[in-house]
């Protein structure tokens, strides 16, 4: 449900648990708040589908639950350090 939900709430909520509660087994079980987990999977899919498709930018960004492409593009830059256009030049060089 990453795609649909990325809060840490609505998983609490699912847990019958609060999200304080749910961040504190999160950060003891792998050291990593609830929202840090949720944002690498979102950040995990999105470079597989920058690496295994020809989807645009826009694309994904919609195919990942983004609404807004451009807050997609400076999620991407947060939580990489790179551009999208980076990223695909960066894995361009890896495969050749």
């Amino acid at each position: 449900n990453f795609i649909i939900n990325k809060e840490v709430s609505y998983y609490a909520d699912i847990m019958n648990i609060s999200a304080i509660a749910l961040n504190e087994l999160s950060k003891k079980y792998t050291s990593l708040t609830a929202g840090e987990l949720i944002r690498n999977r979102v950040i995990d899919e999105i470079k597989k589908m920058i690496y295994s498709t020809t989807l645009s930018d826009k694309e994904i960004a919609f195919a990942v639950g983004f609404t807004d492409p451009g807050y997609f593009s400076r999620f991407f830059k947060k939580y990489t350090n790179y551009t999208l256009t980076e990223y695909r030049q960066l894995l361009e060089k890896k495969v050749h």
